[in-house]
């Protein structure tokens, strides 16, 4: 997967996160297959954070 966004955002709100290089966060991930009947709550997901540390 590849996630694509600017790391600060301009005019951010109070649930937007700030992101900068060398930054360690924690992160859940859930995916949806629709082969596999996945749909609505049904999906594969993180059971803990994952470490997410971005580099330059």
């Amino acid at each position: 997967m590849v996630f694509r966004r600017v790391l600060a955002p301009q005019g951010a709100g109070p649930e937007t996160v700030s992101f900068a290089v060398g930054g360690r966060y924690r992160v859940a991930v859930a995916v949806w297959s629709g082969a596999g009947s996945e749909r609505a709550g049904l999906k594969a997901f993180s059971p803990e954070w994952v470490e997410l540390e971005l580099e330059a």
